[in-house]
């Protein structure tokens, strides 16, 4: 099971939310976003996954599978899970 966090940004990027936050706030995830997208592009299969999810954004099956992968990303990733984490947090 994902961490409530991967769980969280897989969200944030598939339901589109940035329009309805703060400047700050839109911001930041914003910049997660492009943390995420440039991580996945390591992998050849995840940007597939990423863009497949973000065709589907209310399919709650495919946010699902983007936060294990993210979470399985940050788990083999130490340094990526950190930034991501800390772009939370800043």
């Amino acid at each position: 099971m994902p961490e409530p966090i991967t769980t969280s940004i897989a969200t944030a990027l598939v339901t589109g939310v940035t329009a309805a936050l703060s400047d700050g706030t839109r911001a930041l995830v914003t910049k997660l976003a492009s943390l995420v997208r440039e991580r996945l592009r390591r992998n050849p299969s995840d940007p597939d996954l990423l863009e497949s999810v973000l065709r589907t954004p209310r399919d709650e099956t495919a946010v699902r599978r983007l936060a294990a992968l993210l979470d399985q990303r940050m788990r083999e990733d130490p340094q990526f899970a950190g930034r991501s984490r800390a772009s939370i947090i800043h």
